[in-house]
């Protein structure tokens, strides 16, 4: 039962087809207009318009920038005084609601999932910027342990809200495709962008890891699910890989056809070769996704995963190569040990990770944002 009577409007930069905006605005929006909250989301490249957004977004001039956020003003001045704007990333689209806000006493909300910015660069001025921001907002939300201690500096009032999966749309398998011996050919997925030198290693990791559990296991396979302006780079990288003919590389695909994908895999790796801070504070929506499908996640140490999965009873956490590689093929030779695993990864995600689990958080959230105003 909806209990505030606030008005709430996402705010992102990025479009619906990118996980940042489909999951954080509009799916929590509609979870929360299906509850009985006034909620929607106001998206700068789908509404607006905007002709960048995601990693190509220093592509748009300044003046593009300027254009977009007085062209949203006349749709930010139609809501109500005292609503909730979150916003999605602190960026170029903060402009117009801010001003807005200050104008109407609306809450300010920053939902802060990723680093945006070298966080050991602190004279930057991007990073001053950010954090005058987080300081000034009512309230603040994150992804990640790691940004939710870091940001805790700026604001008291912080809030970890993890990308929530719908639980309804990724799914296990049919029980008679369970039935019908398919760990003779299991596979090994992976679903993220390649839009830079950073994320092209991080799929090197994968490339790498794959060939280790294939030198074990020679029947595996392993399914890409990528995007990204590197991917030409992504499949020259596949055809050097000794076991090539065993990768299938699927690209672009649409956000609704990924739970289709996901429902071939057996286990979905979660890895990046090298530890930073940008590493540690993404939100792990693929994991995430993974886990309600029942499909067995294997992460590298180090990460959000960390907190998420539990070794050996939901999941697979490993530092060595090796030794992940090694551990899954152990599960994978037994259906009861990989059932049992994929079965409480389904079960944790739908009780502590499932969009209405972290939509609950979000609304205790409004509920105190709320009580500020009596």
């Amino acid at each position: 039962m909806c209990d505030t009577h606030s008005r709430i409007l996402f705010i992102a930069q990025d479009g619906f087809d990118l996980p940042t905006a489909r999951v954080r605005c509009f799916s929590f929006a509609r979870e929360l207009a299906n509850r009985g909250y006034s909620a929607e989301t106001l998206s700068y490249r789908d509404d607006l318009h905007a002709s960048q957004h995601g990693v190509n977004l220093p592509l748009m001039g300044a003046w593009e920038k300027l254009s977009l956020n007085l062209r949203a003003l006349p749709r930010l001045l139609k809501v109500p005084s005292r609503s909730i704007f979150v916003l999605q990333k602190i960026n170029y689209h903060c402009l117009a609601p801010w001003i807005v806000a200050a104008l109407k006493r609306c809450k300010r909300v920053v939902d802060f999932d990723d680093l945006e910015y070298q966080l050991q660069r602190p004279d930057c001025w991007q990073n001053r910027v950010i954090r005058r921001t987080l300081r000034s907002a009512d309230a603040c939300v994150t992804g990640s342990h790691y940004l939710f201690d870091w940001m805790s500096a700026f604001n008291a009032k912080v809030y970890l809200v993890h990308t929530g999966v719908d639980t309804e749309r990724f799914r296990p398998p049919s029980v008679e495709r369970l039935q019908a011996g398919w760990l003779e050919a299991p596979v090994l997925t992976w679903s993220g962008g390649v839009f830079d030198d950073t994320t092209l290693d991080a799929a090197r990791g994968v490339l790498a890891f794959f060939g280790e559990l294939h030198s074990i296991t020679p029947h595996v396979r392993l399914l890409l699910l990528a995007y990204g302006n590197y991917l030409p780079r992504l499949a020259k990288v596949i055809r050097e890989q000794s076991a090539a003919d065993c990768i299938e590389l699927v690209t672009n695909t649409h956000p609704h056809e990924m739970p289709r994908w996901l429902s071939q895999a057996h286990a979905g790796i979660f890895y990046f070769p090298e530890i930073t801070p940008w590493v540690r504070s993404k939100s792990p929506t693929k994991l995430f996704e993974y886990m309600a499908c029942g499909v067995v996640p294997v992460c590298g140490r180090g990460s959000e995963a960390d907190w998420v999965v539990t070794d050996g009873q939901d999941g697979i956490l490993f530092d060595q190569v090796r030794e992940g590689a090694e551990r899954l093929a152990q599960v994978l030779e037994s259906r009861e040990h990989w059932t049992a695993m994929a079965d409480r990864a389904r079960q944790k995600a739908v009780n502590e990770f499932s969009l209405i689990s972290q939509t609950n958080r979000l609304i205790d959230m409004f509920r105190e944002l709320d009580r500020k105003e009596q």
